[in-house]
């Protein structure tokens, strides 16, 4: 499993009520699909490098955050060792709903202007810091740009 490719869905924040549930910044627009109980998921330190299988006990979502609850973790000190890390699953069990993608498997595809057609070089990164992602391409003349990723609705 040390191989596989991994999708990061949220971090763990701080512990929410005494039964070692947990507040997580979520970083999926997907949060109802992937959490639901039974459901297998890896915790992730990147301080340790260190990986440690859960199995979702309980959701619920809150927006931007969402509270989550683990099979075997049922105190506060349970959870406390685990904040901080980051909450992920296997991009190949990461199924999306008919006509979604994910912005990474732009990476490495070509640009191209919409009105001429001309190229305007290779998706080397997708960097969303900002409500509004932004596509980092090395232009076809080897200098780097940022284009704002807006879709057509």
């Amino acid at each position: 499993m040390e191989n596989e490719t991994y999708l990061r869905l949220g971090t763990l924040k701080k512990p929410f009520g005494l039964q070692g549930q947990v507040r997580c910044a979520s970083l999926t627009s997907f949060a109802s699909l992937r959490f639901v109980p039974g459901a297998k998921m890896t915790l992730y330190s990147e301080k340790a490098k260190e990986r440690k299988e859960v199995t979702i006990s309980s959701f619920r979502d809150n927006g931007n955050e969402f509270f989550l609850g683990f099979e075997g973790i049922n105190t506060i000190e349970g959870i406390e060792p685990y904040l901080g890390w980051h909450i992920e699953m296997l991009k190949k069990d990461a199924i999306l709903p008919e006509g979604y993608y994910r912005l990474s498997d732009l990476i490495g595809l070509r640009a191209f202007d919409a009105e001429n057609g001309d190229s305007l070089g290779e998706i080397i990164d997708v960097v969303a810091y900002s409500k509004t992602p932004n596509l980092k391409l090395k232009e076809t003349n080897g200098k780097i740009a940022y284009v704002p990723f807006v879709m057509d609705t």
